[in-house]
């Protein structure tokens, strides 16, 4: 099975929406998942480790078609706070029906990213996992809702985290490019580089899109200057040191500014 062609929009119905970045990683397949950071519940800091030629799942889907939600109880145990992820991917092909086939009976972890989270929220930690269940719907009406509708859900004792580790390699810069693609993709991280490399531009960037960067470190970690194609807040020039992040927004054609920093 192709994982990577998940990430595509299968043939079917047009269903309009900002693109979500949604992906799942099957648990027997982590090698390490990292507890949530001791002085704050709400965030994992640490990089989930993959076992050798594993990496995370991606998943097409739209704003429109997905949901996270999360409900809590009376009772503080390890099981407080249910989440619930919803998505639906319209139209279905081999690559889903192998999917599911395949993998749907699994335990996994799933990480979700929306337009205007400056990290992705992840379902699942080092006590609790996600249990899957889906559901093909033939519907040709013209609501476009014919396709598979999947639902991850998982209890546990807090709510979902924002993951601020690394993801796999398909989303780290390549080393020394001062023009790294963003196209698959809302979230990144710079990579190891050999020089000094200055990011003048994105490529492939897409006009009303957010972009977190977050900062791969190493002797020449990458640089972004106010200036070209990049306006950037009065703090001047962003370098992507280990656990710094920026956030772009794409207002036009080689027209990219800063909305935050951290």
């Amino acid at each position: 099975m192709d994982r990577s062609k998940l990430a595509t929009k299968p043939a079917g119905p047009n269903i309009s929406g900002n693109y979500t970045r949604i992906w799942l990683a099957v648990k027997s397949e982590v090698a390490t998942m990292p507890y949530r950071n001791a002085s704050n519940t709400a965030e994992i800091v640490d990089d989930i480790v993959f076992n050798s030629g594993k990496a995370w799942i991606p998943f097409y889907s739209t704003a429109r078609t997905s949901k996270l939600n999360e409900k809590g109880s009376e009772n503080y145990d390890n099981d407080n706070v249910t989440s619930t992820l919803t998505f639906h991917i319209a139209g279905i092909d081999e690559y889903r029906m192998q999917f599911l086939n395949e993998l749907g009976t699994e335990d996994f972890y799933a990480l979700i990213q929306k337009c205007g989270w400056s990290y992705p929220r992840i379902l699942g930690d080092h006590c609790s996992y996600c249990k899957l269940t889906w559901e093909f719907d033939e519907d040709e009406s013209p609501d476009g809702k014919q396709g598979v509708t999947i639902t991850l859900k998982r209890d546990g004792a807090y709510l979902a985290p924002y993951y601020k580790g690394s993801l796999d390699n398909n989303n780290v810069f390549a080393a020394d490019d001062a023009t790294p693609t963003v196209a698959d993709g809302s979230i990144f991280m710079t990579g190891t580089n050999t020089v000094a490399t200055a990011i003048t531009n994105l490529d492939n960037a897409i006009v009303g899109q957010r972009y977190t960067i977050l900062g791969g470190g190493g002797t020449n970690a990458s640089t972004i200057a106010d200036g070209g194609n990049f306006t950037l807040s009065s703090t001047g020039t962003w370098t992507g040191t280990a656990g710094s992040y920026i956030v772009l927004f794409v207002r036009a054609a080689n027209d990219i500014v800063e909305l935050e920093r951290g």
